[in-house]
């Protein structure tokens, strides 16, 4: 995981160098034959507040199963936060990024589940008028927070696929969403 020798490749040579670097985030990080849970109130949440997904947001001191739709809602807000420090939206009133990293976890929960409902469409419209060049990015965006929209709809049903909120959440829907 440190280390690793790699080959570099050019038209006019080929050299090997040492590549040196790390992961970071492991605070979910486990064996890949186990089945990861982990007490949300207990991991020290540090920076990553704005990037977790809003289950686990919720789950309080309730163990959760970590899937992998907790990282591709991650990579979403991940992406939101980018977009919006980059055009400098960060205190936007009701859909302020502070409010996603202060206060308690029900606090972060209640800012990012406003914006995702309520929020979202009109701050990239509002991006969108200001510069016609990210219309791609914005449509993008809206694509992916519906996959989000969606999926956290169906978990609210008791049946539905945990792995996958219902289906909705999927490397496919994300796939799908960037590449149309």
């Amino acid at each position: 995981m440190w280390q690793q020798e790699t080959t570099k490749r050019r038209t006019s040579q080929s050299k090997t160098v040492k590549v040196q670097g790390f992961l970071i985030d492991l605070d979910y990080a486990c064996e890949l034959q186990s089945s990861p849970t982990h007490v949300p109130g207990e991991v020290p949440h540090t920076f990553s507040t704005p990037f977790l997904a809003l289950d686990l947001l919720s789950a309080g001191n309730k163990p959760q199963v970590h899937h992998y739709r907790h990282d591709l809602e991650s990579f979403y807000w991940s992406i939101v936060w980018l977009v919006l420090s980059f055009h400098n939206i960060t205190s936007a009133g009701a859909f302020a990024l502070e409010k996603w990293q202060l206060g308690s976890a029900s606090d972060i929960w209640g800012h990012k589940h406003y914006f995702l409902r309520h929020g979202c469409e009109e701050v990239l419209e509002k991006l969108e008028d200001k510069i016609p060049a990210f219309k791609p990015v914005a449509d993008t965006l809206k694509k992916i927070s519906d996959i989000i929209r969606s999926g956290h709809d169906a978990l609210r049903l008791p049946n539905a696929d945990r792995e996958t909120a219902g289906g909705h959440i999927t490397f496919e829907a994300f796939q799908g969403a960037i590449g149309s």
